[in-house]
């Protein structure tokens, strides 16, 4: 964090699973990226990189444990970082960025971020600026993982959604994700 504090302040941040992510990252010259160095973030690495920038991309393996490690960064990325920044003033004084846009990388199948990197900047580059919005992850993939066949699937992903929509705070964007939500589920 102490060598990307003054790139993610300009660029925004890009979490890495792990330190040779972070390594091949900077070697290439983006040196806006740091790693989570563990299973999740942390509410105290969120709230960190939350009073640098408004904006938040994750980039984690894409192999079962990288998913699930996604599953839950996100939902500490969700709660804490749009909470506290739409919904309440930093309790810190320090002040909050104002236009919080955390996203999610679609890294290629099979590959992570240090692989990626090593063989193309460019795509690396490509793959950062077509981030998706983590709420547009997340509902994707509560879809995408219940049956939205039946009453009851459709009951079961608008209740696990619920919680994470609500804490857009009403706008566009909560308006997005409901949209979303609704043409996911027909």
């Amino acid at each position: 964090m102490d060598l990307a504090r003054t790139d993610i302040r300009r660029a925004g941040a890009v979490i890495v699973e792990g330190y040779m992510d972070a390594i091949s990252a900077h070697q290439a010259g983006f040196k806006n990226v740091v790693a989570q160095m563990g299973t999740a973030l942390t509410e105290t690495q969120v709230d960190e990189i939350r009073r640098l920038t408004g904006k938040m991309t994750m980039a984690l393996d894409q192999d079962a444990a990288g998913q699930n490690a996604t599953l839950r960064s996100l939902d500490v990325v969700l709660q804490n970082f749009l909470a506290k920044t739409i919904n309440r003033p930093d309790a810190t004084g320090l002040r909050p960025s104002e236009d919080p846009d955390p996203r999610v990388i679609l890294m290629p199948a099979g590959q992570d971020p240090d692989e990626v990197i090593r063989r193309s900047p460019s795509d690396w580059s490509k793959l950062v600026e077509t981030a998706v919005p983590a709420i547009t992850f997340r509902i994707n993939t509560i879809t995408s993982q219940n049956d939205t066949s039946t009453p009851d699937g459709k009951a079961k992903c608008v209740a696990e959604a619920a919680p994470f929509v609500h804490l857009l705070g009403g706008g566009i964007q909560q308006a997005n994700a409901l949209e979303l939500l609704a043409k996911n589920l027909d």
